[in-house]
């Protein structure tokens, strides 16, 4: 083998690669400047894109628990769930985790992240409320104990900093 196909061959192993709706001229532009950092960009036809669309989002979906501030859990088909919280109705920031799915704004939520990186079925219709709650540190401290408790999940961070103790009340074993 020559050392120039050796360096090809380097090269090959060290792509990256994403995959981004194609729309025309803004493809190219974004394929080309991360090409320039050995990303390759697969470009998904619109008429894909529709379909994926309807798949995450249901106009139907009017649930009264969720039309709540408070701590919330969705769920993915492959068996892990995103827990998260909000001050605002929880059925308003499901849509929100929709539209930066759909609209590919990946780095908004570690729902269509997930989604983008797996291509896993989000179950935003089995969204559940898991504590009602107006107050932001309730919220907060509800949400990091519920991430302890669902140890599988999506989640990006831990959330607040929870005392140990609730490790036990918990019955979580620390992993440290």
């Amino acid at each position: 083998m020559s050392a120039s196909s050796e360096k090809e061959e380097e090269d090959k192993e060290d792509k990256k690669w994403t995959i981004l709706p194609y729309l025309q001229g803004t493809t190219e532009r974004i394929s080309r400047i991360l090409g320039k950092h050995n990303i390759k960009v697969i470009s998904k036809p619109q008429n894909k894109i529709a379909k994926i669309r309807r798949t995450i989002s249901n106009p139907k979906d009017r649930r009264p628990h969720l039309e709540t501030p408070g701590v919330y859990r969705i769920p993915c088909s492959c068996g892990k769930v995103y827990i998260g919280e909000i001050g605002r109705k929880i059925s308003t920031q499901i849509k929100e985790h929709q539209r930066s799915a759909r609209y590919c704004h990946f780095s908004q939520s570690a729902l269509a992240e997930h989604w983008m990186e797996t291509g896993h079925s989000v179950q935003y219709d089995k969204a559940t409320r898991l504590a009602p709650s107006q107050s932001y540190f309730a919220r907060k401290h509800r949400e990091a104990l519920e991430i302890l408790k669902h140890p599988d999940n999506f989640n990006r961070d831990k959330g607040y900093q929870t005392n140990p103790i609730w490790h036990t009340a918990l019955n979580i074993h620390s992993h440290h």
